[in-house]
């Protein structure tokens, strides 16, 4: 939808979900007033937002706002991004926990984010002593201890979400971090393939430019 010159709503890609943030973004920073002459002067009255659907939608895009940045972060194909995924979990576990005190219209929306963040990451939380309520004693979804040891070896991120995102009391932090360096002695072979993995496609990319010169 054209706005003025120059200005527009992006369109949808079906196939990717942050195509609706950005048009949610979008509509929210238009000039109201404006927006509003236009839908009068194009017959679409019944789409004009109330000042409580803009305070919803304003609420909706700071919910899906940590979401945007880490499908960027998760999504690179420049850079190994193993070792983003358990900070970025705990990240969006915080960002929802702190909205379920503070939302007004869209708890909904944030209690099925945080229970599906919850379910799908099981593992990770079942492994950094996070309570969320779960007892079944199945196999946990990320529970592999590689994902740990792939973020501590990350340079962008060690073991700084762990002393300072971490929602645990600080002996548990400490026994975490034990556990991770003891595992890290014991795979340690594993462990330097690993390494290797992860600067691989920095690795190549560097072949590439230096193979087109």
């Amino acid at each position: 939808m054209v706005y003025c010159a120059g200005v527009s709503v992006p369109s949808l890609n079906a196939t990717r979900w942050s195509s609706v943030f950005r048009q949610l973004n979008s509509v929210a920073n238009l000039d109201s007033t404006k927006l509003t002459e236009l839908l009068r002067e194009t017959n679409h009255v019944n789409l004009l937002l109330s000042v409580r659907d803009s305070a919803a939608l304003n609420e909706l895009i700071q919910i899906l706002q940590p979401f945007a940045e880490a499908t960027d972060i998760t999504q690179g194909d420049q850079y190994t991004t193993i070792g983003s995924i358990i900070p970025t979990v705990v990240c969006l576990y915080g960002s929802l926990t702190d909205l379920t005190r503070t939302v007004r219209y869209n708890i909904p929306v944030v209690t099925a984010l945080l229970d599906s963040l919850t379910c799908r990451f099981a593992g990770i939380f079942h492994n950094l002593h996070i309570n969320t309520g779960s007892v079944s004693d199945d196999p946990k979804p990320y529970c592999h201890v590689y994902y740990l040891i792939s973020t501590a070896l990350d340079p962008n991120y060690g073991f700084i979400w762990l002393e300072e995102d971490l929602p645990v009391a600080d002996e548990v932090k400490a026994s975490i971090r034990e556990f991770i360096i003891g595992e890290c002695y014991y795979l340690y072979d594993t462990i330097i393939l690993l390494v290797v993995l992860m600067r691989l496609p920095s690795i190549l990319v560097a072949e590439t430019q230096y193979s087109n010169i």
